[in-house]
């Protein structure tokens, strides 16, 4: 089983790495966001259209979870900061 090595408690994360993981979930939500975006948009105009409702809520969702793991990685990565 390989185990992730914690680094030691007073070793500060290479910004290098923060950066890497913060584009990565960037590129990861950017559609998402989009979608979120205009579903909302589209609902607040009066369109009601299923499929859009449907896709709005599903990309919602994606990118609550989305979030919720990017927190976990960037703390576990730099948990001082």
């Amino acid at each position: 089983m390989i185990r992730h090595q914690e680094p030691p408690s007073g070793a500060a994360p290479r910004l290098g790495t923060l950066i890497a993981v913060i584009a990565v979930f960037a590129l990861l939500g950017t559609p998402l966001v989009y979608v979120a975006w205009e579903s909302i948009n589209q609902l607040l105009s009066g369109n009601l259209a299923g499929a859009r409702l449907g896709r709005g809520t599903l990309a919602t969702g994606g990118l609550a979870v989305l979030l919720l793991v990017m927190a976990r990685v960037l703390r576990r990565i730099a948990p001082d900061w």
